[in-house]
């Protein structure tokens, strides 16, 4: 406990000095990084076109995030405002058995990030549903294959792709990305190391990156000529 105790307090001294972009104001503050909480808040539980869906907001470093499962398939992942913690509950008649799946997925979601950012996962195992065009998908498919703690260029994943001329449609794809953190969007970087786009804010790319390079112990994170 004493040695997690020094490791998280180092992160928090390094996040703090490390970028302009971090700050309390876009983030949950240093103290974010000792007390995370894996508490779930139910916001939704329906049925959307014969689909059970079920939606949980969760307390993360990064703030609230809403997590949605649809048939036992974790489908998205979203940056919450502050504001959703008052939300009201929506419900309605639906599959228990199919509830208490999604629920389960949620449950497994949630505990794989609070590991996630206490240094403890490097790759997610979770039943996933990123719906998106051929080419989206392709573009996510190669996201999952770059390591943890380690950057790559638009260039390498179009490369990658087998579409070398597509960065601006690769570019688009990620953004499109509905499993930021779990689809690790947030590994691609400009070819000069500037961090470009991120759905969630360049604070949250940046926070990312700087978990996993403090979490990484020593692994390559060179995007240079890939």
């Amino acid at each position: 406990m004493l040695l997690l105790f020094y490791k998280n307090a180092a992160l928090a001294a390094i996040l703090k000095a490390g970028s302009a972009c971090l700050n309390a104001g876009t983030l949950c503050g240093d103290i974010a990084l000792t007390a995370f909480s894996t508490g779930e808040k139910p916001t939704l539980n329906r049925l959307i076109h014969g689909r059970s869906t079920v939606q949980r907001i969760i307390t993360t470093p990064l703030g609230p995030v809403t997590l949605t499962c649809d048939n036992a398939l974790l489908s998205r992942l979203e940056f919450s405002p502050s504001g959703e913690w008052d939300r009201e509950v929506a419900a309605s008649e639906e599959d228990p058995l199919l509830s208490r799946a999604d629920s389960k997925i949620i449950q497994h979601a949630s505990q794989q990030l609070h590991e996630y950012f206490s240094g403890q996962r490097t790759l997610f195992t979770l039943p996933l549903d990123a719906r998106g065009t051929e080419f989206q998908q392709l573009a996510w498919r190669q996201l999952q294959t770059i390591p943890y703690a380690a950057t790559r260029s638009y260039k390498w994943q179009c490369q990658a792709m087998g579409r070398p001329k597509a960065a601006r449609a690769v570019g688009s794809a990620n953004g499109r990305n509905p499993l930021p953190i779990i689809i690790p969007c947030h590994r691609i970087i400009g070819a000069n190391g500037t961090l470009t786009g991120y759905s969630g804010g360049l604070a949250i790319k940046q926070f990312l990156l700087s978990c996993e390079r403090f979490f990484g112990d020593g692994t390559d994170s060179s995007s240079s000529g890939r």
